[in-house]
């Protein structure tokens, strides 16, 4: 377990899965252990066997909120953003001040092409939440936020906003989201709003 726990704080997925597998057959009923292995295998990219644990500890468990929310994440990759965004819903009922659920929730209502998802003006009430409880100070949050602006036509907010998660991303040396946040701060200077390709079919 020490092994298992270890590659997965370390963020090497591939390696903690077979470790996990292992434990999760031994010892079905340990909860955590199977949460950790969903996320592994969603975070590989194996979405079909990541939503089999992850619908389990949904359903044993009808008050764990994460599990709910991962659970949501996978449905999405699998085409039902229906099912996903009820999940999230769910899971914010059961912890309202979660921001990675407020934020997560935001982000599906902001971008999501499916019109019965998206839902901008919601979206937005929620990322200024998110942001309020965040003390403007994640760039994830302030991303959302900015998508959340561009969906409901303020072009000139969501400009400024992903502006200031730009610099926060920088501060922090991450490339990869600096480089995601630029890219979308060129979609606001032209005004246009940026939207997932995940179709919806739940």
């Amino acid at each position: 377990l020490e092994l298992a726990t270890l590659l997965f704080r370390l963020q090497s997925y591939s390696e903690a899965v077979p470790h996990l597998r292992i434990l999760v057959r031994e010892q079905p009923l340990i909860h955590n252990t199977r949460k950790m292995l969903g996320l592994s295998l969603f975070q590989r990219g194996d979405h079909i066997n990541a939503a089999r644990h992850l619908k389990y500890l949904s359903a044993i468990d009808p008050n764990d909120a994460l599990a709910k929310f991962w659970f949501g994440n996978v449905l999405i990759r699998l085409e039902r953003a229906g099912e996903a965004e009820q999940l999230f819903r769910e899971a914010l009922r059961l912890q309202p001040r979660s921001l990675l659920i407020i934020n997560g929730l935001a982000w599906l209502l902001a971008t999501h092409t499916e019109a019965r998802i998206h839902k901008p003006h919601e979206a937005l009430k929620l990322a200024e939440q998110a942001a309020i409880l965040s003390g403007h100070r994640e760039p994830r949050v302030l991303d959302t936020l900015a998508a959340a602006q561009a969906a409901t036509g303020d072009f000139a907010a969501a400009v400024k906003t992903i502006g200031t998660a730009i610099s926060l991303a920088q501060a922090a040396k991450d490339q990869v989201m600096t480089r995601q946040l630029q890219a979308r701060q060129q979609n606001y200077i032209e005004e246009r709003p940026y939207r997932e390709g995940f179709p919806a079919s739940g």
